[in-house]
């Protein structure tokens, strides 16, 4: 796990909030030592990605390698920080493209396979909000093993992909789920040897051992499965019911040490968001969130106001305020969504959003309100990870999205509908009638408005 928000981060949304620059540095005493507090002009612009796959780039593994010796460290994967758009697929294509889900895995996991896991976001980006990825310090072996035993509560899918692997870089890879055990490969390439790499966001890398190749790859990989929903047990909910917003942060505060940055940086919108959800249901939360000035209040529980927080946390139940963040968010229409402003926002004021802005909203609220929230994404299709604290494992929702949109005017005529207009014209030639003639025109016009109104 990263080390958690530093006091450039602190100083930021401080600055950011209003505060004087005095004000900041007082605070910041009490919280860091031996570090240099940065003067607004310390603040960078934001780095703009167009979030397009790279090959170049790089679930997770209990059984995986201790981090390796610092002298045999591979290389990190470069920077990669996406910046999701309002509706457009992932390969880069414009609004109303069509989303190119690959077929990788058979059997298929179709728009869920993991593919890229992020974990922190800021401000920033062509609308509004953008990842925040540094290059990875803890990749770890993920070994080839055998299959395991007990069969019954596995399942086996295999991966289909081209890709170029070297020993310079990381390739990333698909994988059904957060938690996947590889068990064999093979490319199309008898010399290319493959190692293959996991991060502490389970994202899953390979990377040639000898040289550069452009290869087939295919994988074999067993992952856990629920009889209870006949699926992955990735996508099972396995709530403790009488688990509280307040032990489910108590039961996961190390991974609060990653998400304090989502926090600090969209605090103040959170209560409005609550607001425009359900005033009634999270009452008593957005007034502890309003009342509260700091933005790092979920580290400070001496702060008057943090512990106000707290103990609202203790009136709500971990699996309602799920149910109610998800259930809003899968009641977005697809027919306006808003292209301009604050895309969280205003997707969440008119209840109209893609795939990507539905798992962006539940993430930054989620991560707010103390829920361990990731933003996953693969080659046409964004979802939400929530971690259950009872079961010690992260699970995949899906928050629902929305299609191309359709081309408007009058639809390609069925193949049949086709054939009746050509024998129509066949029969008109054949009494004679020559396709430069007025009344051959004006037959075809009429014969092609009948069968596009619908018409006998």
């Amino acid at each position: 796990m990263s080390n958690g928000p530093s006091s450039k981060d602190y100083a930021k949304a401080l600055l950011d909030d209003g505060f004087t620059q005095e004000q900041v540095n007082k605070f910041l005493d009490n919280l860091f030592e031996d570090e240099n507090i940065p003067d607004e002009t310390d603040k960078k612009p934001d780095n703009d990605d167009d979030g397009d796959w790279d090959k170049d780039d790089v679930p997770s593994d209990e059984q995986s390698d201790p981090p390796m010796d610092s002298k045999t460290e591979p290389e990190n994967p470069e920077d990669d920080s996406y910046s999701p758009e309002r509706n457009v697929d992932e390969a880069g294509g414009t609004v109303g493209s069509d989303p190119q889900c690959k077929p990788i895995f058979n059997p298929t996991v179709a728009r869920m396979k993991r593919g890229k896991t992020y974990e922190k976001w800021e401000a920033g980006g062509r609308d509004g909000y953008i990842s925040v990825s540094p290059p990875n310090t803890d990749l770890r072996v993920l070994r080839v093993r055998d299959a395991p035993d007990s069969s019954g509560e596995y399942r086996e899918f295999k991966g289909k992909m081209d890709v170029i692997v070297s020993t310079g870089g990381y390739t990333r890879i698909f994988m059904p789920t957060e938690e996947s055990y590889i068990i064999g490969y093979s490319t199309t390439e008898p010399d290319c040897e493959l190692e293959f790499y996991t991060d502490h966001l389970s994202n899953t890398f390979v990377r040639s051992k000898h040289g550069k190749y452009d290869v087939t790859l295919q994988w074999t990989v067993f992952c856990k499965w629920s009889k209870e929903i006949g699926n992955l047990l990735y996508y099972y909910q396995d709530y403790d019911d009488d688990m509280t917003l307040h032990r489910l942060y108590e039961l996961s505060e190390g991974y609060h040490n990653y998400n304090d940055s989502v926090v600090i940086q969209f605090r103040r919108l959170v209560p409005g968001l609550l607001r425009m959800i359900d005033e009634d249901y999270f009452g008593e939360l957005i007034d502890a969130l309003e009342r509260s000035s700091m933005p790092g209040m979920l580290l400070n529980r001496s702060e008057p106001t943090s512990l106000a927080y707290f103990e609202a946390l203790k009136k709500y139940n971990f699996r309602s305020t799920v149910q109610k963040l998800a259930g809003y968010m899968m009641s977005f229409g697809c027919d306006n969504i808003p292209e301009d402003g604050d895309m969280v926002v205003d997707c969440v004021r008119s209840r109209e959003g893609s795939c990507r802005n539905r798992a962006l909203a539940f993430f930054v609220i989620g991560n707010v309100i103390g829920i361990p929230t990731r933003y996953c994404c693969s080659d046409c299709h964004a979802y939400v990870e929530v971690y259950f604290p009872n079961v010690d494992r992260w699970t995949g929702m899906d928050l629902g999205g929305c299609p191309p949109p359709q081309p408007k005017g009058p639809q390609r005529k069925p193949k049949e509908q086709v054939n009746v207009l050509k024998k129509f014209e066949d029969n008109l030639l054949a009494m004679g009638w020559s396709k430069d003639e007025e009344r051959f025109k004006i037959a075809i016009m009429s014969a092609t408005a009948v069968e596009i109104s619908g018409g006998a």
